[in-house]
């Protein structure tokens, strides 16, 4: 188990090593030493810009996307019997069959097509 002292390091060897160059590097005044050290530690205690988590999309964002997929010029429905896919519903954990759909255009038209239709949804076009 990892000790806190260690932060990020994963032995204390590379954490010695560090500290080592660290203390070649430092000025010999013990003032001068002091004084980068104390500005360094505040400038490190500052929170960053850093983000809490994944940014999820909402139920109404996710709906939309799925209902523009299903439009007919979007994309069509497979003919056959057989052109189905099973797929498991996460709130009962049952399966349901599905049809396949094809899609009539190119993501990127869609994506843009999407972005006219819908322009109060925000969802880049990795997610979408």
């Amino acid at each position: 188990m990892a000790d806190s002292k260690l932060g990020t390091y994963k032995s204390p060897n590379t954490l010695g090593k560090n500290v080592k160059r660290v203390r070649k590097t430092l000025p010999h005044s013990p003032g001068k030493k002091t004084a980068i050290i104390s500005v360094n530690l505040v400038f490190n205690s500052t929170p960053q810009n850093t983000r809490t988590g994944p940014r999820k999309l909402t139920e109404d964002c996710i709906q939309s996307v799925l209902n523009f997929y299903h439009n007919d010029e979007i994309s069509r429905q497979a003919p056959g019997k057989t052109d189905v896919k099973s797929v498991k519903d996460p709130n009962m954990g049952k399966r349901s069959l599905k049809q396949i759909h094809h899609m009539a255009m190119g993501i990127k038209e869609a994506y843009e097509e999407f972005k006219t239709s819908h322009p109060e949804t925000t969802i880049s076009r990795s997610v979408f």
